[in-house]
């Protein structure tokens, strides 16, 4: 099997070239590790992670095919794109393939363009055959955000953590990475409410970072800065991540992204909500339908939400207000 050097991991040597082992890749030789280690960087710890997963999938694909990975021909990495299309792959999984064969390329000084004709031709044809649409969780919106706090105790350290997550996750329209980022030193609480920094996003990634307000609710059990306050006090916690991992009543070391996501499938599954159709995008998504339906500005919704495109945003915007003043409505 041909060796696959991981050109997305920082431990490893930064070209793949199917080169004998100990021969000297092609950025390895006119760059220092502290250059290489930038290079990497460019791309988020995350994505490298899943790009990494992709490069491997990809490398063994050519390994049973007896062809070369790196560098690839156009023709072979068509015929990856095909074979992936035929195994019932979404589009978007193709299209994150394709990106992670053009970063590895680039990591390793080795030539590829995607626009060469029979790889964008492919591609538009899959696109075209298979569609574009992705497949979208539901929004938790401000009816089945109750529902679920409603089914949720306030017995343990843990309980009081997935209500603050829910709802600082909810008022924030922060995503499910944002949450998992947040220190204490993030969350400061003021006469308003609480003023919450995110230091980086999906969309900073040079971590100019931005301020969101979260005021006090009319609520008490509905309010997200009176139950961080509680969780806090709860548990004790006055420095380092916001969210705990909380096992057996101890308080551990923070949580990743995926606690959130398996927070909201839980707390759908005890309101009676079916938790397939949910996701950690549902609190992001639910806030902006909600305020939309509520006639929060756009502006307003994006200062909350760290959208730049207000193009995306009008997305999430036209399916909240589908039924308002439609011009079908009362016809017959």
């Amino acid at each position: 099997m041909r060796r696959v050097i991981d050109v997305l991991q920082p431990s490893a040597a930064l070209a793949a070239t199917g080169q004998p082992p100990g021969e000297i890749g092609p950025l390895e030789a006119v760059l220092g590790s502290d250059a290489q280690e930038f290079l990497r960087a460019q791309k988020a710890p995350s994505t490298r992670r899943v790009y990494r997963g992709d490069w491997q999938r990809f490398s063994d694909w050519c390994d049973q095919a007896g062809v070369r990975a790196l560098p690839a021909a156009p023709p072979v990495v068509a015929d990856y794109l095909a074979h992936l299309a035929k195994s019932g792959k979404k589009t978007s999984t193709i299209d994150r393939a394709l990106a992670a064969i053009c970063f590895a390329h680039k990591l390793a000084a080795q030539p590829f363009d995607r626009r060469e004709a029979v790889v964008a031709g492919t591609l538009a044809g899959i696109h075209r055959e298979l569609g574009v649409a992705p497949v979208k969780k539901h929004a938790i919106e401000d009816v089945q955000l109750r529902r679920m706090l409603a089914g949720l105790p306030r017995r343990t350290k843990r309980h009081l953590r997935e209500r603050a997550l829910l709802l600082v996750g909810w008022f924030s329209a922060c995503r499910r990475s944002e949450l998992a980022a947040l220190e204490v030193r993030d969350a400061v609480f003021v006469d308003e409410g609480l003023r919450l920094t995110i230091r980086r996003s999906k969309t900073d990634q040079t971590r100019k970072g931005r301020e969101v307000g979260l005021p006090y609710a009319g609520a008490h059990d509905l309010c997200p800065v009176r139950t961080l306050r509680a969780y806090l006090e709860a548990t004790g916690i006055t420095e380092g991540p916001l969210f705990r991992d909380i096992r057996a009543g101890t308080v551990r070391g923070g949580i990743c992204a995926k606690t959130v996501a398996n927070t909201v499938k839980r707390a759908c599954r005890k309101a009676g909500l079916d938790e397939a159709d949910f996701g950690a995008h549902s609190l992001r998504a639910g806030f902006v339908t909600t305020a939309s339906k509520r006639g929060k500005p756009m502006e307003s919704i994006a200062r909350q939400t760290g959208h730049e495109s207000m193009q995306v945003l009008k997305g999430y915007i036209r399916h909240a207000t589908v039924f308002v003043d439609n011009a079908a409505a009362g016809l017959l």
